[in-house]
């Protein structure tokens, strides 16, 4: 009978008093309680702060995967993630199920290098389970020092065994665009996040590009594992491709609502399109989330680009940061992003106007036959019955940039002989 009664008997000993009549029904009063009892039973001693600090993220990580509490450190981090200059392996993550779901590790980082990719959980970080140690803490142990080393086990769809990386960490400072010809007359962009300084970075590598080369017919911009970024970037690398005089939508590249706003805020194309018009095709993925899919369902809601690759990320909602003090802020998610049309990306995502094969070019025999009809069942031709295998350059561009791209070349091709038919 002891054992039965000990528990209530120490509850009893060691509940605070209250001046005023304990209501158990209050959950006020029960966090309240909570907190004294806490202080003054737990085995670890914790000062009214921690407790506090505690309470803060435990609520906030209750609500969804995006709003979190911001200590100093925090905030830096989201600072120096917003300038695209990251600490650690250098992946973009968020929480499924208390598992860390990677959204995409970024280019070139040590992440993507150890073989790490979208859509991997995240399960184990230096031998600790995550659900058992929580998001917050996995974050912090998988950044560390610059040289250190982290061990990550992921789970991956598809694989019977769990995967362990040991990876080192770095100090990373992403370059968020990158351009090249991929032949005589398509230029391939990639854009891997939207930092501050990334419009800026577009239109000055575009116009170097534009006026070297004369001929181009086709522009192909590469948002595959872009987890997005900072909204104002993403809404002016729009910009720099949008014409405000023929939009449609009266020129809205995306809006937002949220609950303390009487209005839809609108984000309007401001200028003229760099190009002029080039036809342009843009290439998502899995890992294509925030920034990265309001850019593609602008340009798919104005027919200006042809969209290519699979379903995107659908993280379509809006985090603000709320300051508690000099040196902490909570981030919160106030409201929803709509495409131009007026979808929502939440969850929905962005589909593609073609879909791409899961084919992983490692894993495809890439001296096989290679035909247009594998791969553009979306795009007529008067010569489908006619099958002609993949050149060695053709095979070599996949293997390099992946299938989509194959299928973006032949996209601006057919738009551009479609063009010169008319």
């Amino acid at each position: 009978m002891l054992k039965k009664f000990l528990i209530p008997l120490l509850i009893c000993m060691n509940t605070p008093s209250f001046a005023v009549s304990y209501d158990p029904s209050n959950k006020i009063n029960q966090l309240a309680l909570t907190m004294a009892l806490l202080k003054q039973n737990y085995i670890d001693s914790m000062s009214d702060n921690d407790i506090a600090e505690k309470a803060i993220r435990g609520l906030l990580n209750q609500l969804d995967p995006h709003s979190d509490y911001l200590d100093i450190n925090d905030f830096s981090t989201l600072n120096d993630a917003t300038n695209a200059q990251v600490t650690g392996i250098g992946v973009e993550v968020t929480i499924q199920d208390g598992i860390l779901k990677v959204v995409a590790p970024l280019d070139n980082s040590p992440a993507a290098l150890a073989g790490i990719k979208n859509g991997d959980l995240i399960t184990h970080v230096n031998g600790a389970v995550v659900f058992d140690i929580g998001f917050n803490e996995a974050i912090a142990q998988i950044k560390g020092k610059e040289g250190s080393k982290v061990k990550i086990t992921i789970v991956r769809p598809g694989q019977n065994k769990p995967i362990t990386f040991d990876i080192t960490r770095k100090q990373i400072k992403a370059p968020t665009v990158r351009s090249e010809m991929l032949s005589d007359d398509i230029v391939y962009l990639r854009i891997s996040y939207f930092g501050m300084p990334t419009a800026l970075e577009v239109k000055k590598q575009l116009a170097s590009i534009m006026k070297k080369n004369k001929n181009i017919s086709g522009l192909i911009i590469d948002l595959r594992n872009n987890p997005g970024g900072v909204l104002e970037s993403a809404i002016e690398v729009s910009d720099l491709f949008l014409d405000k005089k023929t939009m449609k939508y009266q020129g809205v590249i995306a809006s937002a609502k949220e609950r303390n706003l009487n209005v839809t805020q609108e984000f309007k194309a401001k200028s003229e399109d760099m190009t002029d018009g080039l036809p342009i095709a843009i290439i998502i993925n899995s890992g294509s989330a925030s920034g990265a899919e309001i850019m593609a369902g602008a340009f798919k809601d104005h027919g200006r680009a042809t969209i290519i690759g699979e379903r995107s990320f659908g993280k379509g909602s809006i985090q603000t940061v709320l300051p508690l003090s000099d040196t902490s802020a909570i981030k919160i998610t106030t409201g929803l992003y709509y495409t131009p049309s007026g979808k929502v990306v939440q969850q929905s995502g962005i589909d593609p106007d073609i879909v791409s094969p899961k084919l992983v070019a490692a894993e495809a025999n890439l001296t096989t036959k290679i035909r247009e009809s594998d791969y553009l069942k979306s795009i007529g031709s008067n010569q489908d019955n006619i099958q002609k295998p993949a050149s060695i350059k053709d095979s070599q561009l996949i293997e390099k940039f992946g299938i989509e791209i194959y299928q973006a070349i032949q996209t601006l091709t057919n738009t551009q002989k479609g063009l010169l038919c008319h």
